[in-house]
């Protein structure tokens, strides 16, 4: 079971417990159990590390039996209370091994507010601090309380696209010059040179990229019969949490598959299109390699480890390999001693094989004959979002109720060189390996 953990900066009541100490235990046989509390509390004030509230409360329950030894000394009630209201406070203050922190009551009248008939904000946000109040539940502001309901991030819906980089930046500015360039290098002045010799200028020839956006959504519709079935057994809560995470699922894999291969799924009109595409490039440009195996449609070891070396990565970034199942399955397989039966390489080891960080399987690359593999640092692979809408709305007329999200964004490729393709008929990169 995974243990529950609170940050002792989220204390509440450290400096309530440090008074009530100070108040109740003021005689000399009380001191040095004073002294002790007061530096265990202002030892867990400073700290900077997480504490398991169970093995603070043990600390205090041990620093108590330590100093009052005596069988006939009480601890003082203002101490004894002061302890107990702490460790409900963080207790409280936690989620249960379920995830939850209000009651299922609590959380599924929530959740029906949000689910049915409310499409304001205000609105929503009224309606649950009603709940609130009703159940008595205090201490919890109106975005915790939806944070408790609606607990995904819809950036960690997809491990790729967690780790590309957001930004707000439009337009930036890159140049394809040789750092070692002659309009580039520094020079050296000469103190013999003719009065009138200037210094000369370093010539940057710079081109600008653009990072365009446009509105991609999901959008769900349910039957208000259907969502009456699920309020009568208890499930709005659930229900909440599914049909947002299913929203921002179906959002964020369709934007990683528009980065990597392009949306070739959708209908012309309706694709998304708004993100610099990787996999469907057919020479080598500024950002991407392109190169192609050894022996058609037979890509080796070698072939993709030459293609993420030719990614070029001088500040260290993560770089990741994105291949299919079946692809890594092939060149991860072995046999020992030419017979027998056939091994697989783990995947940490076969990204140590390739040069690589990590690899994300996704079987998304087999929609584009003749694409093997495609490298990446998803650092350099820049988006930007302008805005995002999350909506729902009834339709009396057909007794439904609509759910939405949409997310004004769009996205590329920032750093030079930062990605690479291997694929069918593009140009063949130098095989030769170092032996030895």
């Amino acid at each position: 079971m995974k243990k529950n953990f609170v940050k002792v900066k989220d204390f509440i009541m450290l400096q309530d417990i440090k008074k009530k100490i100070n108040d109740a235990l003021t005689g000399e046989k009380s001191t040095e159990l004073k002294d002790a509390l007061v530096a265990l509390i202002n030892e867990l004030d400073a700290s900077a590390v997480e504490v398991d509230e169970k093995a603070f409360a043990e600390q205090v329950g041990e620093l108590i039996k330590n100093y009052m030894a005596d069988p006939a000394a009480e601890v003082p009630a203002a101490v004894a209370n002061a302890i107990a209201s702490k460790i409900k406070a963080i207790q409280d203050s936690i989620k249960t091994e379920g995830g939850e922190k209000l009651s299922a009551k609590v959380r599924n009248q929530i959740a029906g507010e949000i689910i049915f008939g409310k499409t304001g904000k205000s609105d929503i946000k009224n309606a649950v601090e009603k709940i609130l109040v009703e159940n008595g539940v205090t201490g919890l502001t109106f975005g915790q309380v939806i944070d408790y309901n609606i607990a995904t991030k819809w950036e960690d819906l997809n491990p790729l696209f967690a780790k590309f980089k957001k930004t707000f930046i439009s337009k930036f500015f890159y140049s394809e010059q040789e750092m070692t360039a002659v309009l580039l290098i520094a020079k050296q002045w000469v103190k013999t040179l003719a009065a009138g010799v200037e210094k000369d200028l370093q010539t940057i020839t710079a081109t600008p990229k653009e990072i365009t956006t446009a509105y991609c959504y999901a959008r769900q519709q349910l039957n208000n019969e259907d969502l009456d079935d699920i309020a009568e057994v208890g499930q709005e809560s659930a229900f909440l949490s599914w049909i947002n995470n299913e929203l921002d699922l179906q959002l964020v894999n369709t934007i990683v598959m528009s980065i990597l291969i392009g949306d070739t799924v959708n209908a012309a009109a309706k694709r998304v299109n708004k993100f610099e595409v990787i996999g469907t490039k057919t020479v080598t440009d500024a950002f991407t390699i392109v190169s192609g195996p050894a022996s058609p449609n037979n890509p080796t070891v070698t072939d993709v480890r030459l293609m993420c070396d030719k990614v070029l990565n001088p500040y260290g970034k993560e770089k990741i390999l994105v291949m299919s199942q079946a692809l890594l399955t092939t060149l991860s397989a072995y046999r020992y001693c030419g017979g027998g039966d056939i091994y697989y390489v783990k995947k940490e080891d076969m990204a140590g094989q390739f040069g690589v960080d990590s690899i994300y399987i996704t079987n998304m690359l087999d929609n584009l004959v003749g694409l093997h593999a495609i490298c990446i640092i998803p650092d350099g692979y820049w988006y930007k979002e302008k805005k995002y809408i999350s909506v729902s709305w009834p339709t009396y007329a057909e007794n439904r109720v609509n759910y939405m999200k949409e997310r004004n964004i769009g996205g590329a490729i920032h750093d030079l060189v930062s990605t690479g393709v291997l694929k069918e008929g593009a140009t063949i990169l130098n095989t030769t390996q170092p032996v030895g």
